[in-house]
């Protein structure tokens, strides 16, 4: 009974370490800012699962800017902040994710 309780006390620290040291190196790794484009969400490919979630309701700027030729192209950025969590469970960082149209060339 007593080597058992030493064998799962053992497991568990040596999952609680892995754990916190994968959080440790994805909050070190992985960037503060993301660009998307066309409404995509925020993908992360990784081996290991890195979700997103929205954590701020999205904040929209329009941005007019005056084109070489005499039309106005019109184009919108949206600026949102999404939370990083490893496997959609423990939460790793606070990112700011920029969201812009495809340009659009005619």
């Amino acid at each position: 009974m007593n080597f058992a309780l030493k064998l799962f006390r053992f497991a568990a620290c040596t999952a609680l370490a892995a754990l916190t040291g994968g959080i440790v190196y994805y909050n070190c790794v992985l960037p503060d800012s993301y660009m998307v484009t066309g409404g995509d969400r925020l993908r992360i490919s990784n081996h290991i699962e890195v979700r997103s979630e929205c954590i701020v309701p999205e904040n929209y700027s329009f941005y007019v800017r005056q084109a070489c030729s005499a039309s106005a192209v019109q184009s919108s950025a949206v600026q949102r902040t999404e939370q990083l969590s490893l496997f959609g469970i423990f939460p790793i960082k606070n990112v700011s994710v920029t969201e812009e149209e495809e340009p659009v060339v005619i």
